[in-house]
This record gives structure tokens, C-alpha cells and sequence, in this order.
């Protein structure tokens, strides 16, 4: 359900807060404090996806970087490897939790009007996503200290010299 969907991601970053977690609690790979890119497929992602994709990012220590070949985008979470990788398959577990509740929401109407209606239903989810994970940041003291990206991440990114692409939301 939605609100699940939206329980679960805000759970996420407070274990994000956690000192010293490290993905091999979740998964078997070796903790690492170096800055990576951790990246999706190559494929053509809609406007949403990219949106999901950016704030992920924004809210778990990364940076969001795309690169396109043959019109298919790869979409990179650039940060420190534990992050990149959290913030890697959050993208590609929301992605499919915003698909199955977008069809659920607009089965009912008619055929010609699903598409706007997905698209403003998916806009207004991750935008409530986005506010809720902004707003667990402000109410804990905790959250504001530990979700901000590393001085190393920062400097790492300013000094990739990149061209910036804006995606309206």
C-alpha cells in the first residue's frame, strides 16, 4: 500500500543514521568507505523514474548522475559505496512498488485519461515521498547530523566538472 511503500522508505533512512551499517547486514558484500557509482541498466527511463532516481539521492548521501548512449540512460548514485549501493536498490524497489500502485490507482478510469491521471498520481507520490523524508531529516537532530554528505563526497563531486541537465518536477 502506499502508505507502506512510504513507512518503509523513511525506515530506510533512519537505518541509514545508524552508525557503522554497511550493506553486508543486508547483503554479502564487503563494507568500504571509498566514493563509487553504483549503476542501473541502460534503458529508456521516464521522466518519474528519473525524478524517483533524484530524490533517492538527494535524501540518502548521493549524488545522482546519468549517462546516455543509443537514447538509453544509465542512472549512477554516485557516494560513498555503502550508500551508493542503499540508494541503487532503493530506486529499483520504489520503482516497482510506484508501477504496481500507479496501474492499481488508474484501473478504474477510463482508457483515454490514464495517462495523465498516472502521471499526476506518480508526481504527487514522490513529491509526498520526498516531503516526508525531508521533514524525518528536520524533526531529528540525530537524522541532521548524519544525512549530509561527506565533505571527501562533495569535494569528489565538485571536482568531476560536470555539465548540469535540469529535469523539471
Amino acid at each position: 500500500t502506499e502508505s507502506e511503500a512510504e513507512t518503509s522508505l523513511m525506515i530506510a533512512q533512519q537505518l541509514m543514521a545508524k552508525p557503522n551499517l554497511d550493506m553486508t547486514e543486508f547483503v554479502d558484500k564487503p563494507a568500504d568507505n571509498e566514493i563509487v557509482k553504483s549503476e542501473t541498466d541502460y534503458k529508456r527511463y521516464s521522466w518519474w523514474e528519473n525524478y524517483l532516481a533524484m530524490v533517492i539521492a538527494d535524501n540518502f548521501r548521493c549524488y545522482i548522475l546519468m549517462s546516455t548512449y543509443d537514447r538509453k540512460t544509465c542512472i549512477k548514485f554516485l557516494g560513498h559505496k555503502n550508500d551508493a549501493e542503499v540508494a541503487k536498490e532503493l530506486f529499483y524497489v520504489y520503482r516497482g512498488i510506484i508501477m504496481n500502485l500507479y496501474k492499481q490507482y488508474v484501473a478504474p478510469y477510463p482508457p483515454q485519461h490514464r495517462t495523465k491521471i498516472k502521471n499526476m498520481y506518480v508526481k504527487g507520490f514522490i513529491k509526498g515521498l520526498n516531503n516526508k523524508l525531508k521533514s524525518q531529516v528536520e524533526n531529528n537532530t540525530e537524522l541532521q547530523i548524519v544525512m549530509v554528505k561527506s565533505d571527501a563526497l562533495v569535494s569528489h563531486f565538485n571536482s568531476m566538472q560536470l555539465r548540469e541537465k535540469d529535469i523539471s518536477n
